[in-house]
């Protein structure tokens, strides 16, 4: 099985995933990488995609005790930072020489300026 990102399925690395698939070779795409234009990647997403691989490979206990976990410790954070301004931050990651920044709508901007709640329930 290939668990990738959608960008990982091009023609100049692994090719097409229906060519994987006719090989017999399952493949997962995460979830933040079929995002349609405009739409977040989530924490929420990630949480999802925790769930629909532990219903694949048949551990659905121990990826709900991982969601969980993750959820605690949002909900651990939201109620610390409850009642307080908002504050302005910028989230930055190095690759090598460059310098990337993500925007509201990435996984690292979700991860900022969430404030939703999460309900872990096995996908269908």
């Amino acid at each position: 099985m290939i668990l990738s990102w959608g960008s990982i399925f091009a023609e100049d690395k692994l090719g097409d995933v229906n060519t994987w698939i006719d090989k017999g070779c399952n493949t997962y795409i995460n979830t933040n990488t079929r995002k349609k234009e405009g739409e977040k990647r989530t924490i929420q997403n990630e949480m999802t995609d925790i769930l629909n691989i532990g219903k694949i490979f048949n551990v659905e206990d121990k990826a709900e005790k991982i969601v969980n976990n993750m959820q605690s410790k949002i909900d651990k954070a939201l109620k610390a930072t409850e009642g307080q301004d908002k504050q302005n931050v910028l989230m930055v990651e190095f690759l090598g020489d460059e310098i990337s920044n993500y925007g509201a709508n990435s996984l690292g901007g979700d991860m900022i300026t969430s404030r939703w709640k999460f309900s872990c329930k096995r996908p269908k």
